[in-house]
């Protein structure tokens, strides 16, 4: 459990593991108008090479996201999201190539496709490249190539 205070906003959540489940809880207090906040509600589940994750936000459940992951193989990672605020949904894989280089890929439902490229060059410097294009106009598109020395 975790209370925090900020300017008049008490935050509060709480969280109760069992085995391979997790519940938790959140909302907040408005000191100033005696209000309480619409609360979100969390539940996960993992077992073995896999996790299940909702979320409920709000006691009316306009908003409520599942995310689903699973690890394939020593090398490959996949993940799957969906949400119910504008029905939208992604998913996604992670390939590592060896032991230094790995590759990723996601594309949501609005059509936006990203693909990245990591290799670490030394213990202390990572290449990271990344390219993401609508796949609804194929002249929008992003690239960029960043380097992290630690």
């Amino acid at each position: 459990a975790c209370a925090s205070v900020e300017g008049s906003n008490l935050v509060a959540s709480g969280v109760v593991e069992a085995g391979d489940f997790q519940v938790g809880a959140s909302t907040t207090y408005d000191a100033n108008d005696g209000t309480m906040g619409d609360p979100s509600f969390a539940a996960r589940y993992k077992g073995g090479n896999f996790a299940v994750t909702a979320v409920a936000n709000g006691l009316k459940g306009d908003d409520v996201s599942a995310t689903y992951t699973q690890t394939v193989s020593d090398d490959l990672d996949v993940a799957g999201s969906f949400s119910s605020d504008g029905n939208k949904f992604s998913v996604g894989a992670n390939y590592k190539l060896d032991g230094d280089a790995a590759v990723k890929g996601k594309i949501n439902s609005d059509g936006i496709l990203n693909v990245g490229y990591q290799r670490q060059l030394t213990k202390g410097a990572t290449l990271n490249a990344g390219l993401e294009v609508d796949t609804n106009n194929l002249d929008n598109r992003k690239v960029g190539v960043s380097l992290a020395v630690k």
